[in-house]
């Protein structure tokens, strides 16, 4: 029995050996790659023993089973190819996926390891560049690689847009892997930042997208100015003397929308000539005061900013005015217009009425004398529709008049018993200066050698000498007065604020010598001087100066001030703080001798005063100073609570321009005189 059985068992054993040596043994080779892209043809190799059955080959994904290969053998062959048809979505069971290949020889099943299908497309934008300007052309590149490694071949889009507004859409190929875009941005495009979305992908035979993918960026659109507009405060181009110009510029981009920038201004008059330089922010207003008496013209205003120029001009209009004021019974009648006035002006005193013409230049002033019966009146000024003065006057006189104060004295000959009173007069002043004549010569020799009798001066006419103040007042000096009559006159001042007073009064360190110095430039300028605590005042009064014409002279003045004091303080430890400022305005002076008496009329002093304190050395101008000296200051203008003032920059030397017409002028008289 069991002899029997072992000879079974090894029958059995023989018997698979040999079924087993029939159907072959059957291998992968070659395993498929890990990773695959819709379009990819898998493939493998399979090994074999010799065998006569037929092999058969499946691609299995997602649960999709579909057969790729059928051959039967004819018992030599021991290894086979396996190539699987493109992968798509219809192999797939969708658009990606794990699958594996099933071989099949006989009863005998072997699987591949498994792989991925994937359909995803990895875009790399490599241009380095994200920010442009409207109109600019732009080349834009890229790679588009397949995630099994190699390079897409189909078509890329770009799309460049912000919200619902597109500023750009486009298409290009995709070659080996390789894409570029090469357009312009809009000339019109708004600045912003715009998200660019490129898109890369493949089709297939029926033109549907198989792998596809996208990449994202942000474009920067550049704010390009275009053009630069210059607008008027008023919305007009024409402003009257004596108002403040105010225009501004506004800087547009390429959508009209505002760019935030600096703007520098030039205004020029109507010879060329500049009249002022600042730079201001778009949008913000320069301010340029135009004097009272600036004659009509057509003045410039030109403007650059970030490369773009504009320019524009506007008018000076004709203002035909005058001021009227009264100082006793003396109408004073002053051209504040820009041209000649030559009108009729209307004097209401109670229930008459007379008029009297008015003939004056820009800037001139004419006196006439008021004359009614002894009283007070109601006196009204007016010229047409324009009222110039209301007010009541004590007046004397015969009858109510208005003559010239130049034609006073003739108009006395109209009447025989004053000129035979003022011949009386003569007869009796001619009688008294003979019989002084006669004493003289007789007592001559008698009082040769004794000294003349000193006259002493009136009451009114001896000033005290200061003593306790810091500079010399013997002489040049002014000396303020409540109650004083003398002659009403515009004035300039120099304020000078000596925040160290105390220091200084020490005298050391050559303080004595600068002070002198002060003393000095008073006299060149014809100035006065007068002391308030820590200010001193140099006053330049028409009644000293013998002219109208005072602002210049005090702005250098001011400005050797200054000198004195900067030299002073890098030659001496004993330093001087100090503040300077120009004012001018109304006082009542009169002179005696070198010194006058005055009384500060408005703001003559106050305001002065103020800026001197403000100044930290540099030299302050009141807005009353820089109307009369627009073309020849340069200024920076400055506010302090609700006033004005300029800080000096710069004098223009105008010696150049005036000699050359000074020049031409003459070379014309020249001509005429040889035509003639």
């Amino acid at each position: 029995m069991g002899k029997t059985n072992f000879i079974f068992a090894l029958f059995a054993f023989s018997l698979i050996l040999l079924v087993s040596s029939a159907s072959g043994q059957v291998l992968f080779n070659v395993q498929p790659n890990n990773l695959y892209n819709l379009g990819d043809m898998v493939q493998t190799a399979v090994g074999f023993s010799p065998t006569s059955d037929c092999f058969n080959s499946f691609l299995i994904c997602n649960g999709v089973t579909t057969q790729i290969n059928l051959q039967c053998l004819d018992g030599v062959q021991d290894s086979l190819k396996v190539i699987t048809p493109p992968l798509n979505s219809t192999l797939v069971g969708g658009s990606v996926g794990t699958c594996k290949i099933e071989a099949v020889i006989g009863n005998e099943r072997k699987f591949s390891s498994s792989f991925t299908v994937s359909n995803k497309i990895n875009v790399n934008i490599t241009t380095p560049e994200r920010e442009f300007k409207p109109g600019q052309q732009v080349l834009i590149q890229g790679n588009a690689e397949k995630e099994n490694g190699r390079g897409a071949k189909g078509a890329a889009q770009i799309a460049i847009s912000s919200g619902n507004r597109s500023a750009y859409s486009g298409t290009a190929m995709v070659s080996n892997g390789f894409f570029q875009f090469n357009f312009s941005i809009p000339s019109d495009l708004a600045a912003g930042t715009y998200t660019a979305v490129v898109q890369a992908y493949e089709l297939n035979s029926l033109g549907t997208k198989t792998n596809i993918g996208a990449s994202s960026f942000n474009v920067k659109i550049d704010q390009v100015p275009t053009s630069l507009e210059i607008i008027f405060g008023n919305q007009t181009a024409s402003i009257m003397p004596g108002k403040t110009l105010r225009v501004r510029t506004i800087l547009h981009d390429q959508t009209g929308e505002k760019i935030n920038a600096v703007a520098d201004f030039t205004v020029k008059d109507e010879s060329g000539q500049v009249m002022d330089q600042q730079s201001k922010n778009t949008g913000e207003f320069l301010e340029l005061p135009i004097a009272y008496n600036s004659p009509p013209a057509t003045w410039s205003v030109s403007a650059v900013s970030r490369g773009l120029n504009s320019s524009s001009s506007f008018n000076i209009l004709s203002n035909e005015a005058v001021s009227v004021d009264f100082l006793n019974r003396t109408l004073i009648v002053k051209n504040v217009g820009n041209v000649p006035y030559d009108k009729k002006l209307l004097v209401d005193l109670g229930n008459e009425s007379s008029s009297f013409n008015v003939s004056l230049g820009v800037d001139k002033t004419q006196k006439y004398v008021l004359s009614a019966p002894d009283g007070n009146y109601s006196v009204q000024v007016s010229s047409g529709n324009s009222n110039l003065f209301n007010g009541n006057l004590a007046l004397t006189g015969n009858a109510i008049s208005v003559e010239q104060a130049s034609s006073g004295i003739v108009s006395l000959v109209k009447y025989p018993l004053v000129w035979i009173f003022i011949v009386l007069i003569l007869a009796f002043v001619i009688f008294l200066l003979f019989r002084r004549i006669r004493k003289k010569k007789f007592f001559g020799k008698a009082n040769i050698n004794k000294a003349k009798p000193k006259v002493k001066p009136s009451k009114e006419e001896r000033l005290p000498v200061q003593k306790d103040g810091i500079v010399d007042k013997s002489s040049g000096r002014a000396d303020m007065s409540l109650s004083i009559q003398g002659d009403k006159q515009d004035a300039s001042v120099v304020c000078v604020n000596l925040k160290n007073l105390e220091e200084i009064r020490s005298g050391k360190g050559g303080v004595n010598e600068t002070m002198d110095k002060l003393q000095q430039s008073a006299v060149a300028s014809k100035s006065v001087i007068y002391e308030n605590g820590n200010y001193l005042f140099f006053i330049f009064a028409p009644v000293k100066t013998r002219t109208f014409s005072n602002e210049k002279p005090a702005v250098q003045t001011a400005r050797e001030i200054s000198k004195i004091f900067e030299s002073h303080n890098k030659l001496f430890k004993q330093r001087i703080d100090f503040g300077i400022s120009v004012n001018r305005g109304t006082i009542v002076a009169k002179k005696f001798g070198d010194s006058i008496k005055f009384m500060s009329l408005g703001n003559f002093s106050s305001v002065a005063k103020k800026l001197a304190s403000i100044s930290k050395g540099e030299i302050l101008l009141s807005r009353d100073v820089r109307e009369h000296l627009m073309s020849d200051v340069k200024t920076e203008k400055a506010v302090e609570g609700d006033m004005d003032y300029y800080t000096l920059l710069e004098v223009k030397d105008r010696s150049s321009s005036e000699k050359f017409i000074n020049d031409f002028m003459k070379k014309m008289e020249r001509e005429k005189r040889e035509h003639k």
